[in-house]
């Protein structure tokens, strides 16, 4: 039988902190260095190579692909839907930022798109991803806890 009742949640305040430090400040570590790889390679000529090898294949899959991937791992842990919300909205924000900071500092072009219009996009493609994460992780978690009983 399939419960109807939510999965209860972490118990302590220091659960859900580490909970979000792990998941959301990890991700976002992540995602943060990917991007600054990516934006430094573009101006320093040294760098260029390593920045279009983690331009390519990387930055795509960590962008639109991994918060789903995340989200469901956070969901499974116990983690709730605002993490996984957040999740899902930091690629687009780290985005936002790191490209505004590019163009304040270098004088970056972004191209034909407002960077705005680009965000949203991302946020968009973000938030649908990782709820959907975290629909599959609770549904693990509901599950694997309903075969062990």
């Amino acid at each position: 039988m399939i419960p109807l009742v939510a999965v209860p949640s972490r118990t302590t305040a220091d659960d859900r902190t580490e909970h979000w430090m792990r998941f959301v400040g990890g991700f976002a570590v992540v995602v943060l260095g990917l991007l600054l790889v990516v934006v430094v390679g573009q101006h320093v000529p040294g760098v260029r190579p390593v920045a279009r090898a983690v331009y390519d294949p990387l930055l795509p899959a960590v962008l639109f692909l991994a918060p789903p991937v995340v989200s469901a791992a956070s969901a499974y842990r116990g983690g709730s839907v605002l993490a996984s919300l957040a999740v899902g909205l930091t690629p687009a924000l780290l985005f936002g930022l790191v490209v505004a900071a590019s163009q304040a500092l270098v004088g970056a072009e972004t191209g034909d798109a407002p960077l705005w219009a680009v965000v949203v996009v991302f946020a968009t493609v973000g938030i649908a991803g990782a709820v959907t994460g975290y629909v599959v992780g609770w549904g693990t978690r509901v599950f694997a806890r309903d075969e062990s009983q």
